[in-house]
């Protein structure tokens, strides 16, 4: 049980009071009971201080956990009658003798002690007592049917000895150490009634103790909120939880999730300050209806689930938003010790925004109801909280273990973050988290590694390697991640290289989203220095390099370039006609500027060119297209981490099944396009290809776009880079996850200086991939991104003309 009490500085024993259940006696200085004082400020338990101190602190008493105290002579003798031969009154309490009335009482209020070996007869008898009867017609949110209402007394007193004996066991320890299976197994027979009383309980518009349903709920009312019809159902139906099978097919449909829903949604809607209800019964009911949203099969169920929910509450959402936030809010802008009262709601409350928001898609399949309510609202929106609370609580640290409510809070943020990418505004708030000290979080960690669990770690994983990383074909994503990178390793070097050296449940994402950062930073970094100007000078047709004043927009796109009108028409002829739309759209529904689109057409064409031994392979590979004649299109998919490569006959761009589950199928707009595409291909005679390329857009969901690629860009010319290059982490891998093989391109070129500190010649470029011959290094005291900027500028104006040349035909090494 938990109280409250406020210390001050002054020396003073506490005065609060509670009950005995049984006699109703009063108990005075309670300091001398047993108990341990919580500090939320350092989040682990320490002893009672000799001096109080002022704040606001959590107290637990232990001892038996169905009494308010172990000190009543009159709890001690009845407890000691029950121990000395539990199966006669358990025996006696199945009978329905006026006597047994009493021994099932005593059955029930020392349910908690009840020898292990006892306790499936325990459980027998009160089944047998809650299936009694023919309830065949018996309709739980209805009054009983005459016939029932003689069994309503013992059901209720069964349905609380079902909460105390499993109330004994510890759900945040062992909970499979309960007798799941059995309950699981009766349940049947047995939820109607508790069903019922649930709904009497939810109906009632005045207190239990006024307006009892049976004299024995009058008792439980003077003995705390533990003893409520409420809190009873929670704790039957959280046991009941742990048995997946069971919640995944029978609870769904005998109205069980939806008594969980009406049970969350009274705390809400009643008491939307927390003022009376328990902390923990709060964050169990919380995680209790979270997990009925993960649960669902589908996103239909859990849609339905959530207008349910705002139905509920009057229709009105933003209450739920309201509400749920508020742990929040108040977590972002106090310090953790201001903040240690309301540490427990926090965990629980992201979890449940996480579930609500879980899925939430920006595209063809969307959650409205609380996608808008969580998110539209800037003074409601989670998202400027995460980093705060993120940096703010991985920052506490303990000299053992980290404490179990710590982890839970860094967990559940860590999980909320994931699901706050899937809406719109997606790539801002990814920078955001980027710049706001994203990675020191991670690095927080590092002392805790040791005691962290691959599940405890296993949220900030995803959402680095699965999340974070898919947005690193965003210009301003790379940006931010080597800025972010570049301040860890210069600040925290020793935290910076632990992450990768200690083996954890963050390792391999880490070591990925570093690699994979790294790549991008230099293939931005090559692109700044070597192709953006050409890019932005430069006529889309003729190529001829301009002044930026003498060239013209398109001025339907406002993307390409061109010196004349002559160019113009020819390029509209040639391809563009089929890209406008698509860059047009991409300008204004993916909040592009036309710089940013040249660079992501670069990442693809560079990517596909260095992949093409790789593509080459997976098309040998393929009947469909091991044909010398076929035309080719690529699939390049970098919603996944590593992105995902894969060839397919270009004339399947036409064939609507291909695009159902992208949502591309029969729009014709859609068909349109890619009509105009496989035309163009044909044309070029070989000389052309399509690359289909799904990418996280504004929204966070995947978006489609097209392109053509020429010759240069799917030419074999240059060495292969060996798999064994990089083989735990490829760059890219094809549907089977097989890494695809690389040729070099200026990226592999300028990462190898960076790597060395220094400019390598050509030999020792080639001896490095091919041998892994170890040189070498200079400027090690630098951060690798520094070396990343000293690289390109070394191979800025490179006119050497070896082996190795881009699409200029100019060397690369």
């Amino acid at each position: 049980m938990f109280i409250t009490t406020d210390l001050h500085k002054e020396k003073r024993q506490t005065t609060q009071t509670i009950r005995c259940f049984c006699k109703g006696v009063r108990i005075r200085n309670l300091l001398s009971l047993e108990c341990t004082l919580f500090c939320d400020a350092s989040f682990f338990p320490s002893p009672p201080p000799s001096t109080a101190t002022s704040g606001r602190f959590w107290f637990r008493i232990f001892g038996p956990r169905n009494m308010s105290c172990a000190d009543c002579e009159h709890c001690k003798a009845d407890l000691a009658r029950y121990l000395s031969d539990p199966r006669k009154y358990i025996a006696s309490a199945a009978r329905n003798s006026p006597e047994s009335f009493e021994d099932l009482r005593t059955v029930i209020y020392n349910g908690g002690h009840t020898p292990e070996k006892y306790v499936k007869e325990t459980l027998a008898m009160l089944f047998a007592h809650l299936s009694a009867g023919d309830q065949s017609t018996f309709n739980p949110a209805g009054p009983p049917p005459p016939r029932l209402r003689p069994f309503e007394a013992k059901a209720f007193l069964s349905m609380a000895g079902i909460f105390t004996v499993f109330n004994k066991y510890d759900l945040s320890g062992t909970p499979d150490a309960a007798p799941i299976k059995t309950l699981v197994e009766n349940w049947p027979k047995i939820r109607k009634w508790i069903q019922h009383f649930f709904y009497r309980a939810l109906a009632r518009k005045v207190p239990a103790s006024e307006a009892p349903i049976t004299n024995d709920e009058a008792c439980f009312a003077k003995m705390g909120e533990g003893w409520t019809i409420f809190n009873m159902v929670l704790v039957i139906v959280t046991y009941a939880r742990y048995d997946d099978t069971f919640f995944d097919s029978v609870a769904p449909k005998d109205g069980t999730l939806t008594m969980i829903l009406k049970l969350w949604a009274r705390i809400a809607r009643y008491d939307p300050t927390l003022a009376v209800t328990p902390i923990d019964h709060y964050c169990r009911a919380t995680l209790l209806f979270a997990n009925c949203l993960q649960l669902s099969k589908d996103i239909e169920s859990t849609e339905c689930m959530s207008t349910q929910l705002v139905n509920e509450m009057g229709g009105d959402a933003k209450a739920i938003v309201v509400f749920l936030t508020r742990p929040l809010r108040d977590a972002a802008k106090m310090t953790p010790s201001e903040f240690s009262g309301q540490a427990m709601l926090l965990g629980s409350s992201m979890q449940l925004i996480h579930r609500l928001l879980d899925g939430v898609m920006g595209g063809l399949i969307q959650r409205p109801i609380f996608g808008k309510a969580f998110l539209e609202d800037p003074k409601l929106n989670p998202r400027p909280l995460m980093a705060k609370i993120l940096t703010k609580y991985s920052a506490i640290r303990s000299d053992t273990d980290l404490p179990y409510g710590l982890r839970e809070i860094i967990r559940s943020a860590f999980q909320l973050c994931s699901s706050l990418v899937y809406y719109h505004e997606a790539i801002d708030f990814v920078v955001h988290l980027l710049d706001n000290g994203l990675l020191e979080v991670y690095a927080n960690l590092v002392r805790g590694l040791p005691s962290l669990s691959n599940y405890e770690l296993r949220p900030a994983a995803i959402l680095l390697k699965q999340d974070i990383s898919t947005f690193l074909s965003h210009e301003c994503v790379i940006s931010a991640a080597k800025n972010a990178l570049h301040r860890l390793e210069k600040e925290r070097k020793d935290d910076y290289l632990a992450l990768k050296g200690k083996e954890s449940g963050l390792k391999d994402a880490w070591l990925y989203f570093t690699g994979h950062a790294f790549e991008r930073a230099t293939l931005a970094g090559v692109y700044n220095a070597k192709f953006r100007k050409e890019d932005k000078l430069t006529c889309g047709f003729c190529h001829v390099r301009m002044n930026e004043r003498m060239l013209k927009k398109c001025s339907r796109c406002k993307f390409v370039l061109y010196c004349s009108q002559i160019c113009q028409t020819k390029d509209w002829k040639k391809d563009h006609k089929q890209n406008c739309k698509a860059y047009a759209k991409n300008l204004e529904v993916y909040r592009r500027k036309a710089d940013t689109e040249h660079f992501f057409d670069h990442l693809v064409r560079s990517d596909i060119r260095r992949h093409i031994p790789g593509l080459n392979a997976l098309a040998k590979l393929n009947p469909r297209t091991r044909d010398a004649d076929t035309l080719l299109a690529y699939c390049a998919d970098y919603t996944f981490a590593p992105p995902t490569f894969s060839v397919f006959p270009a004339a399947d761009v036409v064939d609507e099944s291909r695009y159902v589950e992208l949502g591309l199928a029969y729009r014709p707009e859609s068909q349109e396009l890619r009509r105009e595409l496989l035309d163009i291909v044909r044309k070029a005679g070989g000389k052309a290809r399509i690359v289909q390329v799904e990418m996280r857009g504004h929204a966070g969901t995947p978006i489609i776009t097209f392109q053509i690629i020429g010759l240069d860009d799917f030419m074999d010319i240059r060495p292969e880079v060996p798999k064994s290059f990089n083989p735990e982490r490829p760059r890219a891998i094809d549907q089977n996850d097989n890494a695809l093989a690389v040729q070099i391109d200026w990226t592999d070129i300028v990462m190898a200086d960076a790597i060395y500190g220094r400019r390598l010649t050509h030999d020792e470029f080639h001896m490095y991939i091919a041998e892994h011959v170890h040189l070498g290094f200079d400027d090690q005291d630098k951060t690798v991104f520094e070396r990343v900027d000293d690289a390109v500028r070394r191979r800025k104006d490179q006119e050497d003309a070896p082996c190795c040349r881009d699409r200029s035909g100019h060397s690369i090494c």
